[in-house]
């Protein structure tokens, strides 16, 4: 009977833990639902403040009070206006709200506060291309651990007009996972059409990780620069599988006729991926004649 009575208890106890999960569970969504009603309404009063800055309506920054210390919502907001509007207006805007300081609000944001906060902040940034700028994008870069938000750093340091050089990045690249390297691609394929000269430079740079230097030999793939040819026919003929790949991939994407014979030996290679893309860039080089 006493073990009877002790499941019993044990299951009232069971149910009403599982009720009480499950009420939390209810609460905690209305509150984020409604949360998420509230920032809507917040997006869009800030969106028409905006708005009304543009159109040069008296007294509109003053819309922008009650929204001062909600960087995020600022960065967030502003990067939608502006992906909409061009020339004047954009220019009158941004004008605006760096009278309003708000350039300031979003370099405080930088090194605090979540994470979709810092990175909409480093982007928003892009708008405001000032020496204060390009001073805390330069130290955030350096001091960040997050591989995305260094990114997203680069990327508004190109765009502010204070790109930082490849050989840089892939100084950063040491002894970091193949995973980091391979999101650096897109940056150092920009930073490669800015300046072939240091991209090539770059990737003659000793000692670096396969992945490392894949990526930066894809990069000058891109540049268009046909002083790599040479390094990449040799290249294309490496003892490592992943860089022979690469080298073809950047030869296909120069798909100049003086590479012709590499891609050729390369037809030939004893790994099938490489056989791969040694036939696609013989493809685009073909495609090109």
């Amino acid at each position: 009977m006493t073990l009877l009575l002790g499941l019993w208890w044990s299951s009232l106890l069971l149910a009403g833990v599982a009720l009480g999960w499950m009420a939390g569970l209810i609460v905690a969504r209305r509150l984020r639902d409604s949360r998420d009603v509230r920032r809507r309404v917040d997006k869009q009063a800030l969106s028409a403040a905006y708005l009304a800055i543009m159109a040069g309506t008296h007294n509109a920054s003053e819309r922008l009070r009650p929204f001062q210390h909600r960087s995020r919502l600022l960065a967030e907001t502003l990067l939608e206006v502006l992906g909409l509007v061009r020339g004047a207006e954009h220019d009158g805007l941004i004008a605006s709200l760096g009278r309003a300081r708000v350039d300031e609000r979003l370099r405080s944001r930088l090194s605090r506060g979540s994470r979709i906060g810092r990175l909409a902040a480093v982007e928003a940034l892009s708008a405001f291309p000032s020496a204060e700028t390009r001073s805390e994008l330069k130290r955030l870069q350096q001091i960040s651990r997050d591989a995305e938000i260094r990114i997203a750093t680069v990327r508004t340091r190109i765009d502010v007009g204070d790109p930082p050089r490849a050989r840089e990045l892939i100084a950063e690249l040491a002894g970091r996972s193949d995973r980091d390297s391979l999101l650096y691609a897109p940056v150092l394929r920009r930073l490669a059409i800015e300046d072939p000269d240091d991209a090539l430079a770059a990737l003659a740079i000793p000692n670096q990780t396969v992945a490392a230097r894949a990526v930066m030999i894809d990069a000058v793939g891109a540049s268009g620069d046909y002083r790599v040819l040479p390094m990449l026919g040799r290249l294309a003929a490496d003892p490592e599988p992943v860089l022979r790949m690469a080298a073809l991939r950047a030869l296909g994407a120069l798909a100049h006729p003086t590479s012709a014979d590499a891609v050729a030996r390369a037809l030939l290679d004893p790994a099938w991926d490489v056989r791969a893309e040694a036939a696609e860039a013989g493809g685009k080089s073909a495609r090109r004649c």
